[in-house]
């Protein structure tokens, strides 16, 4: 003999589901609550994976938000120390934090690990000046000169070290040649007037 088995309301089943689901979600919500703000920004990005904190920090910087970019660099850093990109934004956020000497720490490294980092490199010269380092600023400079001749904002970096040395003529040569391969660089422009000025003053007290 067949005994057929008793069918279950189908709106019963709906509200199983239903219940299902809302606790799952709440599970969810509870796990966001307890990460840190940054973490819980990036979750959907994946918290492990390194260059969604680098694509967070990068947010924050632009934003203003520099601690916040910092911890976010970090926390890249944290879960891949070897990239070279993590350690120059790290740098570009303390030097936003006027943590200029932290910041040349995190250019090195990022220059360690990849030694022809473009970026890092004019990031460790604009430091060396700002800490009147200037022979160190202007030898990184030459450095990036050397390999691309056509590198105007390493001239202009040229330029501005050899003015704050006194060396005003050679700081003009390198500012005319920056200018002559960039002329849209408004701050070279103003310091090829002033070298032009300060040469035009020289002259007048012969």
């Amino acid at each position: 003999m067949i005994r057929h088995s008793k069918q279950i309301n189908p709106l019963i089943l709906i509200a199983l589901v239903f219940v299902s689901y809302t606790e799952n979600r709440l599970e969810i919500a509870h796990a966001r609550a307890d990460l840190p703000p940054l973490a819980r920004q990036v979750q959907e990005d994946r918290a492990d994976d390194p260059k969604a904190w680098r694509r967070q920090g990068i947010k924050k910087m632009n934003q203003g938000r520099f601690e916040e970019a910092l911890s976010s660099f970090n926390q890249a850093i944290l879960l891949n120390g070897k990239d070279p990109e993590a350690w120059n934004l790290k740098g570009e956020a303390l030097r936003k934090l006027d943590r200029d000497k932290e910041a040349l720490a995190a250019f090195e490294k990022a220059l360690e690990i990849r030694p022809k980092l473009t970026r890092a490199m004019h990031n460790k010269g604009a430091v060396l000046q700002g800490l009147g380092r200037m022979k160190e600023a202007l030898e990184v400079y030459e450095v990036l000169i050397r390999r691309n001749a056509s590198d105007a904002k390493a001239w202009q970096g040229k330029a501005e070290g050899l003015f704050f040395m006194g060396r005003t003529f050679e700081a003009l040569d390198a500012v005319s040649q920056a200018l002559e391969i960039n002329p849209m660089l408004q701050d070279a422009a103003r310091l090829k007037e002033k070298l032009e000025s300060k040469i035009q003053d020289q002259r007048f007290n012969l």
